[in-house]
């Protein structure tokens, strides 16, 4: 069969170039051509040389390991770029054959980098982004001013803080992803206070600082100095009050932040048995600092002032406001005895009767002296007085009792009318007008508690000793080590004896029998009855003393 196909084909195939010897000719041309074009591109591709004339296109789509589309990831390859499109697909022409790799990148995941073989003309592939787990903010500071305050200044990332570097800027840093608490505090600038999410990736934000003023201040009780809190705290920056905001109060701490700046501010603090505090600040950038806030306690007190040889008496709050003058007597006036709701003011010829209020104070009555040698109780109930030497008569003039002696002073206690001679201290029954003798010696009654009597012996005309006498059991107490000359003696509401004692040419203040003055250079006091305070007169002024704390506060008439 072959050899009869062979012999079949020569015959043809010679009687066909017998026929057409031009056809034979071409085809043998064609058939070296065809030979040489194989062999050349053969040579080509050994050598790499079809790279050059022949290229590679490499298609694909990019994902997130849940398949979603992925845009704007950044493919490279034989450095050459593109990136996908909202459906992930991208398309890179003109590229080589082989084995090159290939870089994704995108914000927020990691970078995919690996090795591809890539074919003659079209490839197909797609790729997976796995999404980062950390990220990173770097925070840019933009302020409203020339000047940038750093004092104080702090950006906190939870427990984070941020440094800042010379071109104001704070990176966060490689974290992990999810959400912080983004703290600005600064007393320069608006505070700043919210929740952040850092996503993966790197991305960069400004932060807009607004310049503005905090106000900061201490509260404390005018009279004890401990610390206060405060019912409430206002402060008015326009046309009305608005309440601090929350956390502007801690304990007695108070820290009103963010204000505006260059505006008077009008801060009101308020508590319930207080007069309320009020102040003007001009807000400046950065803290304000008050210092000690002071809170006056409701209630007035009498002071007594000298002006051009009269006495001026007064009713103020504790700290010295509100001044309302009662009245003007010539001479010299003084306080006989004080408490919150009442007084005694003893001028040259009257005994004036006050009563005393948070509201206000106001004269009662007014009785008429005869003698500087009385006593009365609060109200000017009990009132009596030496009528003439060896007489005491009560508020109307009447005659009480009469003795044969100089009647050196008198005291009306528990219902009893207690007084001296330059010999004995007496006791008055009115029931069977007799008087019977307590002790003997020269005393003068200068105050009264409960049982006892408060007395000063006097040794000379200018030295003499404290002493206490027991009314029930006319036991006598001695409280003075030597003699002096006491003044202003008084029993506090506690049983202490409080006097002023001269030393020098100046007055001191002592407790009981120490030997250690409370104050030096005290001009007058008085206890003020059923308080732990004293009021007293320097040379520089009026003070509310402590008893319990040894502080004074000064009264600012």
């Amino acid at each position: 069969m072959i050899n009869f196909s062979l012999k079949k084909f020569h015959k043809i195939s010679s009687a066909s170039t017998q026929k057409y010897p031009t056809l034979l000719i071409g085809l043998i041309l064609a058939g070296i051509l065809g030979i040489l074009v194989s062999a050349g591109f053969i040579l080509m591709i050994v050598f790499g040389l079809d790279n050059k004339y022949f290229g590679s296109s490499i298609t694909g789509y990019v994902r997130d390991s849940s398949g979603k589309p992925l845009s704007d990831v950044s493919i490279q390859i034989q450095n050459r770029s593109t990136i996908s499109n909202a459906d992930g697909f991208f398309r890179i022409d003109e590229l080589k054959y082989g084995v090159f790799n290939i870089k994704l990148e995108l914000n927020g995941f990691y970078v995919k980098e690996e090795s591809i073989k890539l074919k003659r003309f079209m490839n197909q592939k797609n790729f997976q982004l796995s999404a980062q787990e950390y990220g990173e903010v770097t925070y840019q500071l933009i302020f409203d001013s020339q000047t940038f305050y750093t004092s104080d200044f702090s950006i906190r990332l939870n427990d984070q803080e941020l440094q800042l570097n010379k071109g104001y800027q704070l990176s966060t840093g490689r974290l992990l992803t999810g959400k912080y608490q983004f703290k600005l505090q600064s007393p320069y600038y608006e505070d700043q206070i919210k929740e952040v999410n850092i996503l993966s990736g790197s991305f960069n934000e400004n932060i807009y600082l607004v310049t503005k003023g905090d106000i900061k201040a201490q509260i404390h009780d005018f009279l004890t100095n401990e610390a206060l809190v405060p019912d409430r705290v206002q402060l008015k920056q326009g046309e009305i009050y608005i309440d601090a905001q929350a956390g502007a109060i801690n304990q007695n701490q108070l820290d009103i932040i963010d204000l505006q700046i260059g505006e008077v501010a009008i801060l009101k603090v308020s508590k319930k048995g207080y007069l309320d505090f009020e102040q003007n600040i001009q807000v400046e950038p950065g803290e304000n600092s008050l210092g000690a806030i002071t809170l006056v306690p409701l209630g007035k007190i009498l002071v007594i002032s000298q002006e051009a040889g009269n006495s001026i008496i007064k009713a103020v709050n504790f700290d010295g406001s509100s001044p309302v003058d009662l009245a003007q007597k010539s001479g010299q006036c003084k306080i006989i005895k004080m408490n919150l709701q009442q007084a005694l003011v003893q001028c040259t010829k009257e005994l004036l009767v006050i009563t005393i209020s948070s509201d206000g104070a106001q004269i009662l009555n007014t009785i008429f002296l005869n003698s500087e040698k009385f006593t009365a109780d609060y109200g000017g109930n009990n009132f009596y007085q030496i009528g003439t030497s060896q007489q005491i008569i009560d508020q109307s003039g009447d005659f009480v009792l009469e003795v044969n002696e100089v009647i050196t002073s008198i005291k009306y206690l528990n219902s009893t009318l207690f007084f001296t001679t330059e010999n004995a201290i007496y006791r008055w029954n009115s029931e069977n007008k007799t008087s019977e003798k307590l002790t003997d010696g020269n005393f003068i009654i200068v105050d009264s508690m409960d049982q006892s009597l408060l007395l000063l012996n006097y040794a000379d005309a200018t030295k003499s000793n404290i002493w206490v006498l027991n009314c029930v059991t006319s036991v006598k107490t001695k409280y003075s080590f030597l003699p002096g000359n006491y003044r202003n003696v008084q029993f506090s509401s506690d049983g202490s004896i409080f006097y002023l004692k001269q030393i020098a040419a100046d007055y001191n203040l002592y407790k009981n029998s120490n030997t250690t003055s409370l104050l030096d250079h005290i001009e007058q006091m008085n206890l003020i009855q059923n308080t732990k305070f004293l009021l007293v007169t320097k040379n520089t002024g009026h003070f509310m003393y402590n008893i319990e704390t040894g502080t004074l506060a000064k009264i600012n008439l």
